[in-house]
């Protein structure tokens, strides 16, 4: 049995186990389900579906599956879905997988009305979810990638969530917002990134506009909406929760929704300055691939050949993971690729094989000079 026919038993046991898990439908407390598969589809009990506008492009999701998201080019691209009374929520939870560009127009979700379109005065309270590059109020630059989410009621009091964790822009995310009566919580990644206390209950159920993807007013001092934004950037699989999910609903959504890692071996390294070399050591097959460390994009869309493609990192953790991403299968699956780690007094050699479902890691221990 060849090298190749091994790594594929060994990914399709790890797919099965993947496939397996709950479907996000059973749920408890789901509203509403858009997997964003090229369309605006509710796939929830009530299928409150929507109508998408202006340039939106379906493109593939995290795991490299077409027309499986959709891109928001920011020309007048969004998502209107019209108001139900079962969005009449005084508690709830967003959950979405979303990617940034570097655009600062990014909001990802909203739902407000006005009193008339004259005046655009703000009526009802509303809620808004933005990410990457927001300014806010008092036009004071946030820092890229930061989460913001908006409450404002009637007699405009006003709530501001930032998170406190920044995500890397140009990558897959997943984010949850959670309201539940004075408490907001923020999720990146399955990790809690801000936990905010409300003085008061700002949330009035009772609003009948619609809700917008990809898409928010802004507002000023007064209250009236002096712009729209419109998202640049992809979202997939957004859902809507009559509850505040918990921490350990987070997790298991983010573990769900991400692709799962295979630690194929674990080195020690006694410098934090590695050298990194990466290339095709069996049959060129027209192999794709991209490395992360640590989550953070290192190599992108890299085609592999004979050649050894040569890069540097630099350790930032005790415990670090180097990442092998399947950009494609190759035209022999899985996609294999050979990856050397220096660190200046040795260098090991390490068989990675990725797919689609499942990404092949190697577990890197910086442990000094000891």
């Amino acid at each position: 049995m060849n090298f190749r026919t091994v790594i594929l038993l060994s990914y399709l046991f790890l797919s099965y186990n993947v496939l397996a898990q709950p479907k996000i439908t059973s749920l408890y407390g789901l509203v509403a389900y858009y997997p964003l598969n090229g369309d605006a589809v509710d796939n929830g009990k009530y299928a409150l579906d929507g109508k998408l506008h202006g340039e939106i492009l379906t493109i593939p999701d995290r795991f490299n599956k077409p027309d499986a998201a959709l891109w928001f080019t920011g020309n007048q691209s969004y998502i209107e879905i019209p108001h139900h009374k079962i969005f009449d929520l005084n508690q709830f939870s967003v959950s979405v997988w979303y990617y940034d560009s570097l655009s600062l127009q990014n909001p990802i979700l909203s739902k407000s009305s006005l009193i008339d379109e004259d005046a655009a005065q703000i009526k009802n309270n509303h809620y808004k979810l933005f990410s990457s590059n927001v300014v806010d109020s008092t036009n004071e630059q946030r820092t890229k990638g930061e989460i913001k989410f908006d409450m404002l009621d009637t007699n405009s009091e006003k709530s501001t969530t930032y998170a406190n964790k920044v995500a890397d822009v140009q990558m897959w995310h997943h984010l949850v917002v959670t309201y539940s009566v004075r408490e907001t919580k923020i999720y990146i990644d399955g990790d809690l990134a801000r936990r905010h206390y409300i003085n008061k209950n700002i949330l009035n159920p009772q609003n009948p506009g619609p809700l917008l993807i990809g898409a928010s007013f802004i507002e000023n001092q007064l209250s009236q909406a002096t712009d729209t934004l419109f998202r640049v950037g992809a979202l997939d699989e957004l859902c809507i929760f009559n509850r505040p999910i918990n921490d350990r609903d987070t997790r298991n959504m983010h573990k769900r929704g991400r692709k799962k890692i295979f630690t194929k071996k674990t080195i020690n390294v006694k410098a934090k300055e590695l050298l990194i070399k990466v290339w095709d050591d069996g049959q060129v097959d027209e192999d794709t691939i991209s490395l992360l460390v640590n989550n953070r994009l290192i190599l992108e869309n890299h085609k592999l050949d004979k050649e050894k493609y040569e890069l540097t990192i630099q350790l930032t953790k005790t415990h670090n993971y180097i990442e092998l991403k399947a950009e494609n299968l190759g035209n022999i699956p899985p996609n294999t690729a050979a990856i050397s780690i220096s660190d200046g007094k040795s260098e090991r050699k390490i068989e990675l094989s990725s797919t689609y479902e499942v990404n092949d890691a190697v577990e890197v221990i910086y442990i000094g000079n000891n």
